[in-house]
């Protein structure tokens, strides 16, 4: 989700935010993030920020996801 790395949010502030997301507009029966994943995914660095969110979406798409449109170049 756009904004999580670098949120003023901690990491089981965003976990509990994310699910709630996924449970009222995502996957309702998508496995929880937890506050671990959470500091384990926001310790990488982010370099490219558009072709992480591209590797993201291609991921989705080939589990069978859907996802909206990317509007990035």
């Amino acid at each position: 989700m756009p904004g999580v790395i670098s949120s003023g949010l901690n990491d089981e502030q965003l976990a509990v935010l994310m699910n709630y997301l996924n449970q009222k507009w995502g996957d309702k029966h998508a496995v929880a993030f937890t506050e671990t994943e959470v500091h384990q995914i926001r310790s990488q660095p982010i370099n490219d920020v558009v072709k992480f969110r591209r590797q993201i979406v291609n991921r989705f798409v080939a589990e069978g996801i859907a996802t909206g449109d990317y509007p990035w170049p």
